[in-house]
């Protein structure tokens, strides 16, 4: 298992309980591991098996946002090794 982080840009029309919602579906959530602090809006973290079920995760979370009309315009999913929290507020 590792720590996925994706990151969203979207048009202004997402409203963030819609896209909070497709995401949980999926195992992602906006609140750091462990220590339940809030990540930024936008950002949300999960576990995944691995690279692959990362990538698949991305793409049907991609597909999931446009066919509820979210209008997302890009996005981007990394694995994280080592999760710590630098900074926060």
């Amino acid at each position: 298992m590792a720590w996925m982080l994706i990151t969203l840009d979207s048009n202004r029309d997402s409203k963030t309980p819609d896209r909070d919602d497709i995401f949980e579906k999926f195992g992602f959530v906006r609140k750091s591991p462990k220590k339940d602090l809030d990540l930024p809006r936008s950002t949300y973290i999960g576990a995944v098996s691995d690279e692959t079920d990362g990538k698949s995760k991305v793409e049907k979370i991609w597909a999931t946002l446009k066919k509820e009309g979210l209008k997302p315009t890009r996005i981007c999913g990394g694995l994280i090794s080592d999760w710590k929290i630098i900074q926060k507020d």
